[in-house]
């Protein structure tokens, strides 16, 4: 009949609506915090090693965000201490430092590698790292490096890719899903460092079992020209498992290998100890 309603319309109609409720003021509240907590994880993830300082443009550029939204969140980090104005450039501020020192994990391994670290840069005057994994990147909670080798030098906090690195090659000789992450360099391939870096699984893959028999590995001028790496496995030492990585960078013209290996492998153990000791937190969190 004319003007009499459709219950079976009414009846999907209604169905309809319960299957998608209208958003509440939390829900779009909550969506709203999650995209700005985004846009600002986007801005400080800019600021790298080679990248300490960025204007508004540049910023802007590297957060893929329009200029006023980076600059009103920037101007907010600023007051709240996570960026540093200088001039008309911004810059990580000293709360991300203060912030950093109290991550638990990394904050003890650096404490107990930082002493045997001295020595060792003594003992070698080499540019000194140790790195941990974090996925298809290492990352570099602690340097060591003199005047004269401060071009060798990676910042504490800068990343690297895992395939171009002494240490990244330890990782995945002792990772039990390398030829997994291996299989991604083919599919997805890394955009090469230098001349010298490793372009397929192929050329990686032959040196991991190598690595695993002598327990050190390297790389020459893959990651900069005129330098050299070495890196040995820190592990827990009762379990062997990997859980960070101690490396020393120097002049490719360097001859003292066999010496300088020597020290490195003993420092790398001496670590390894010191976390197994007690020294280390009592439920240590791998990185991996």
């Amino acid at each position: 009949m004319r003007g009499t309603p459709n219950v079976g319309d009414q009846s999907s109609h209604s169905a309809d609506n319960s299957a998608a409720p209208p958003a509440t003021p939390a829900s779009l509240e909550g969506a709203a915090a999650a995209s700005v907590l985004k846009k600002t994880q986007l801005i400080l993830s800019a600021f790298e090693g080679n990248k300490p300082r960025l204007g508004l443009t540049a910023l802007s550029r590297s957060c893929g965000l329009s200029k006023s939204t980076t600059y009103r969140l920037a101007q907010e980090l600023a007051e709240l201490g996570f960026l540093d104005r200088v001039e008309s450039e911004y810059q990580l501020g000293w709360r991300i430092f203060e912030l950093g020192h109290l991550v638990s994990a990394p904050a003890r391994m650096r404490q107990i590698a930082r002493p045997v670290m001295v020595d060792l840069h003594a003992a070698t005057r080499a540019a000194l790292h140790f790195m941990v994994p974090q996925g298809l990147e290492v990352l570099c909670i602690e340097s060591l490096a003199g005047r004269h080798e401060t071009a060798a030098q990676a910042m504490a906090g800068t990343r690297a890719p895992i395939w171009y690195t002494a240490s990244g090659k330890v990782f995945l000789a002792y990772d039990a899903h390398a030829e997994s992450l291996l299989t991604q360099l083919d599919e997805s391939p890394a955009a090469p460092l230098t001349r010298h870096s490793a372009r397929t699984a192929d050329q990686l893959r032959s040196q991991l079992a190598t690595i695993r028999a002598r327990r050190w590995s390297e790389e020459r001028e893959e990651r900069f020209e005129g330098l050299k790496s070495f890196a040995v496995p820190v592990t827990l030492w009762d379990s062997e498992r990997v859980v960070a990585a101690l490396s020393l960078t120097v002049e490719i013209t360097r001859r003292d290998e066999q010496n300088m290996l020597k020290f490195l492998m003993s420092a790398a153990a001496d670590i390894s100890r010191r976390l197994q000791s007690g020294r280390a937190p009592a439920h240590f969190t791998s990185p991996w």
